[in-house]
């Protein structure tokens, strides 16, 4: 996952876990890029701040907020100013309730953003499994793979099936909609 990650950067992470979890997840290899890159990390559960704020699932003001105050792109308090007065303007006809949602969201965001602090150890190397290639690819490491794995696939074509082995994360709201999937599966998908 951070395999890629710049010198001296920064990684943000929006999970549910507190900093201890994530440490307990974290692979050693992991842990060691953080190290040896200098990586400071910080984790934010910008899904819950969008829920209590009344914007479920809505994380991009949360995260732009955190992303500003932690990237020092600019002064905090002139993008803070200037990402409120945007709302303003965005969400001008939706009633200025939505507007006050995003702004409570955006102060809770930089008061519920914890520090993740990785502490200096010489770690072993994990010698991981040969993984498959679509296990390489469900990590995000597709770039990784030489082109000779596809040999077997010259039309890019995939065995039928495979969607077993994707890691689907749990949601954290669903809406059913009465009809939906009666609607959803009345027509013929052969129709041509």
């Amino acid at each position: 996952m951070l395999d890629k990650i710049k010198k001296d950067g920064i990684f943000i992470l929006n999970t549910s876990m507190s900093s201890d979890e994530v440490l307990a997840e974290m692979s050693n290899h992991d842990k060691d890029i953080l190290q040896k890159k200098n990586i400071k990390m910080y984790v934010i559960d910008a899904s819950k701040i969008a829920m209590d704020a009344g914007l479920p699932g809505k994380i991009s003001t949360i995260m732009e907020t955190v992303i500003f105050k932690l990237g020092k792109i600019i002064d905090f308090n002139f993008a803070i100013d200037k990402i409120k007065e945007n709302l303003t303007t965005k969400f001008a006809n939706k009633g200025g309730d939505v507007v006050k949602k995003n702004i409570t969201a955006m102060d809770q965001a930089i008061e519920n953003l914890n520090t993740v602090k990785v502490p200096y150890v010489d770690f072993d190397k994990e010698f991981a499994p040969k993984k498959t290639m679509l296990e390489i690819i469900d990590t995000m490491d597709g770039d990784s793979l030489p082109v000779s794995t596809f040999i077997k696939m010259p039309n890019g074509e995939f065995e039928a099936g495979t969607s077993k082995f994707d890691k689907v994360s749990k949601s954290i709201k669903l809406d059913i909609i009465p009809g939906a999937l009666k609607c959803l599966f009345s027509g013929n998908i052969n129709d041509k």
